[in-house]
């Protein structure tokens, strides 16, 4: 039978409580006065920040206890399996207190925190401890793994340089993924010879046999799971801070990109590049044929008609007064074409559509923000993308627009930081990158030619750069890159609805055409003829 005597439940009583105060106080007002910037994130953010806050400082504690142990109580290092846990008990203790702190901290905080596989691991990690503090048992073994905790401060201290806006190429960024990289093989590979070469001493003993199946299969089975994710995050990491290492010296436009587009995650447009996942294989159909978005529609389709009014330079400007039937669309879409370049049109009437007449004001995403440095186009580009529901397709936000979208997101200029002409690549790079994603989407749809002749129109989209896909979790445990963001597209395929996933992958060099990320989109699992579609392509991949 389990007994917990009462300095250990006092240990993780007060370790709770500690945290608790780290979380809700201590680390707000430490970090207002460490760093100004943090009064400037938003209240998720702010979370996050003192999550990780306390799980710095966490691991800097039960760290240094690890090593301690590890170097003078002769007791556990002389009997791994049943030596005193006194000392050991101690540690685990602060730890379980810690591990409970962030669960309640967990499912209290959800929308800003929340992650199934923290949960996953805390009650994996208090089962395994219960033996330690329960039973008395494998003191040495639970000790020896909280050295992986020495690396937990340098990954933290990486999400706090990404969220105060440091470039991945800046000193501190590079200094701190290099000592990441450094203690991570430390702590978590170099020492697997040395763990499991104390694990086979003590396997088949007389010791052994006593720890019970129980204890003997969470203490083999974790150990071995814990470790093949180390060896596939060294790799990663390993990957991340090379990457990290060669930004040094790049072209300072693409700072500014990744800058603005990386971290911003804007809901005005979807930031979009070169998809490494769709179909490639040509749809065979002896009557059908696909024709891009920007040959004439068939007869049969009543959508998407051209007409040749408004400007002369335009091919298919749509009506202006066409009644829009989509709610779903955003606001600033309704009035996107008066902000349409034309040639045609003198400097004098193009000041004069921008003025709305019923308060005789710009529009407010088009207005100069306070103090801002420069002025900034606020011509709009039209995307080759259609609209459901509407003769006209969506337009890409202004270099005005997409300023005022960073600094509602809390962004703040510096004189260094920007300049016009970068603005002007941000825009051409997101422009360019919306067209390929489309042109992606056009080719899993081409599988559909023959049920919707008229081609899709997307109906809306979103972000959601937390909620990683089952597919970008699965690739990140093998190693690779997690997506930077992530956005789902809902398409109107004549009639009926049909989502997307997108995971967006940094694809390194900017090159000629404005690209530089690597989308992985496909169908989402919802519906069946989707589950079709993935596993049609996935054959003929296969069979190709």
């Amino acid at each position: 039978m389990a007994t917990f005597n009462k300095l250990i439940i006092g240990a993780a009583v007060t370790s709770f409580t500690i945290f608790q105060l780290l979380f809700h106080f201590l680390s707000s007002w430490a970090s207002t006065r460490i760093t100004p910037a943090f009064n400037n994130l938003n209240q998720k953010r702010k979370i996050e920040w003192n999550s990780r806050t306390v799980s710095t400082f966490h691991a800097l504690v039960v760290g240094a206890f690890c090593v301690y142990i590890l170097l003078y109580d002769e007791a556990v290092n002389a009997d791994h399996v049943w030596g005193d846990p006194s000392i050991v008990k101690l540690n685990i203790a602060i730890t379980t207190g810690y591990l409970i702190s962030d669960l309640f901290l967990i499912t209290y905080y959800w929308k800003a925190i929340g992650d199934k596989f923290f949960v996953i691991h805390h009650l994996a990690a208090l089962y395994a401890y219960y033996f330690v503090l329960g039973e008395g048992m494998l003191a040495y073994f639970g000790n020896f793994r909280l050295l992986a905790e020495f690396s937990t401060p340098f990954v933290n201290q990486r999400w706090f340089f990404e969220v105060l806006g440091y470039p991945k190429s800046s000193k501190a960024n590079i200094i701190n993924g290099v000592l990441m990289t450094i203690v991570f093989f430390m702590a978590r590979i170099v020492v697997m010879p040395v763990y499991y070469a104390d694990v086979i001493s003590v396997f088949g003993t007389e010791a052994f046999h006593r720890v019970g199946v129980a204890a003997q299969s969470a203490w083999i089975i974790s150990s071995v799971v814990l470790d093949v994710m180390n060896l596939m995050w060294m790799v990663k990491i390993t990957k991340g801070c090379y990457k990290v290492i060669s930004l040094i010296g790049q072209e300072e436009v693409k700072m500014h990109v990744q800058f603005f587009l990386f971290k911003s995650n804007l809901k005005l447009e979807v930031v979009m590049g070169l998809s490494a996942s769709s179909p490639s294989v040509a749809v065979q159909s002896a009557n059908v044929s696909v024709h891009p978005q920007t040959a004439s529609p068939p007869s049969e389709c009543p959508m998407h008609q051209e007409k040749m009014e408004g400007c002369p330079m335009h091919m298919r400007s749509p009506d202006q007064g066409a009644e829009n039937q989509n709610n779903n669309v955003p606001a600033h879409q309704e009035r996107a074409y008066e902000y349409l370049e034309c040639p045609m049109k003198s400097s004098t009437s193009q000041m004069k559509d921008d003025i709305d007449s019923r308060n005789m004001m710009p529009p407010p995403n088009q207005m100069p923000s306070l103090n801002q440095p420069f002025p900034l186009s606020t011509i709009r580009e039209e995307s080759s993308i259609p609209r459901a529901h509407s003769e006209q397709k969506w337009v890409y936000p202004s270099e005005q627009m997409f300023w005022n979208a960073m600094l509602r997101k809390g962004w703040r200029w510096k004189d260094d930081d920007i300049n016009p002409k970068d603005m002007s690549n941000i825009i051409k790079i997101h422009n360019q990158n919306n067209e390929q994603a489309w042109k992606e989407i056009l080719k899993w749809e081409a599988l559909h030619a023959a049920e919707c002749p008229c081609g899709p129109s997307l109906i809306r989209f979103g972000g959601k750069a937390k909620e990683y896909s089952p597919r970008a979790r699965i690739r990140s445990w093998m190693g690779y890159e997690l997506p930077f963001d992530r956005h789902d597209w809902i398409i109107d395929r004549c009639g009926k609805e049909v989502r997307y996933v997108i995971d967006y992958y940094d694809g390194g060099e900017v090159d000629k055409n404005y690209q530089f990320t690597i989308l992985d989109v496909r169908p989402a699992f919802d519906s069946l003829s989707a589950v079709w579609d993935r596993m049609k392509v996935a054959w003929w991949r296969w069979t190709s």
